[in-house]
């Protein structure tokens, strides 16, 4: 009796240890989607930044593009980071 439920229990933690893996992938899989769909914000956020820019004084159009610049090496930086920090945290949980 009790080898079945060992075998059992045993099958319920294989089943469970399944779901994990499967629940781990589908979240790498959002997490890389997520990276992506950052990136295009980003990308479209530049493009109305330059489009903004056209609209104003030439003065202002390379101001406005350097500061851009900056502004996204800087969110792009900080994207790294948290996702580096999130990788630490994961190797840290498991």
């Amino acid at each position: 009796m009790k080898t079945k439920e060992l075998d059992d229990t045993h099958l319920v933690i294989q089943q469970h240890e399944a779901k994990i893996r499967s629940m781990n992938e589908t979240i790498k899989d959002f997490e890389g989607k997520q990276h992506y769909l950052e990136q295009s914000q980003d990308a479209l956020h530049e493009q109305v930044v330059q489009l903004r820019a056209r609209s104003l004084a030439p003065e202002s159009n390379q101001q406005i593009e350097q500061i851009s610049e900056q502004h996204q090496k800087q969110l792009s930086s900080l994207r790294e980071q948290i996702r580096t920090k999130e990788v630490q945290i994961d190797e840290f949980r498991n």
